[in-house]
C-alpha cells in the first residue's frame, strides 16, 4: 500500500503479510484476509505503521511533534529535555529491536551515582519544626515565597526538592542556598 511520498519524492510503500489460521474454510480466509486489508489501510492512513528500520530517536522525536498540542507546555519541554539522555541509551536501536533488556540496562544506568541530570537539593534545617516555632502555614510560605504546596509539603517532610525550589525557599528564608541546602544525587 502507498503511504503518500517521502522529502525526496520517493513513494513511501508498506506491506503486510497475513497467515491464516490452520482449519479455516477458503470463505473464512478470505473474509479474514479482506478484514485485515480494511486494517491495514486504516493503520497506514493514520500513520500508525512504521518501518522496522526507524531508530528511537526518530520515533520519538515525531512522537513529540505529533503530540505537543495534546501536552501542556510544562510535559512537552520535560519530554523534550529528558530525549538526549534517553537517546544517548537508546536513541540509536530500531524500534522493532528493542527488547526488555535494553530497557532495564537503561533504567539500572540511571541508577548509578552520578548519571541523574536532574540533581535534587535537601533541605539542611527542620522545615516543619521552623514552622511550627514561628506559627506559620504551608500556605503563607507558598504565597510569600512563590512555592506550590506540593514543594512547600516536601520541603515540610524533609524530602528532597528541585534547584528552582531550594533558590526559592532560600530568598525567602533570605540565606544563601548553600547554607540551607545539600546538592544530593537523587
Amino acid at each position: 500500500m502507498s503511504c503518500g511520498y517521502d522529502n525526496t519524492g520517493k513513494q513511501i510503500r508498506r506491506t503486510m503479510t497475513y497467515k491464516p489460521e490452520a482449519g479455516m474454510t477458503s470463505k473464512q480466509i478470505e473474509k479474514a484476509v479482506k478484514r485485515q486489508e480494511v486494517l491495514f489501510e486504516e493503520k497506514c492512513r493514520s500513520g500508525n505503521i512504521l518501518s522496522g528500520s526507524v531508530k528511537f530517536a526518530t520515533f520519538a522525536e515525531m512522537w513529540l511533534d505529533d503530540h505537543k498540542r495534546q501536552l501542556r507546555p510544562k510535559t512537552y519541554s520535560r519530554y523534550k529535555a529528558m530525549l538526549p539522555r534517553i537517546n544517548a541509551a537508546i536513541g540509536h536501536l530500531r524500534l522493532d529491536r528493542i527488547q526488555p533488556l535494553h530497557l532495564r540496562k537503561f533504567y539500572d544506568n540511571l541508577a548509578e551515582s552520578g548519571v541523574r541530570a536532574d540533581i535534587k537539593y535537601k533541605c539542611n534545617i527542620d522545615v516543619a519544626g521552623y514552622m511550627k516555632e514561628h506559627k506559620l502555614t504551608g500556605a503563607e510560605i507558598s504565597r510569600r515565597s512563590g512555592l506550590s504546596s506540593a514543594a512547600v509539603s516536601s520541603l515540610k517532610k524533609g524530602n528532597n526538592v528541585t534547584e528552582k525550589s531550594a533558590a526559592a525557599f532560600s530568598k525567602y528564608m533570605g540565606q544563601p542556598c548553600a547554607l540551607l541546602f545539600t546538592a544530593v544525587d537523587a
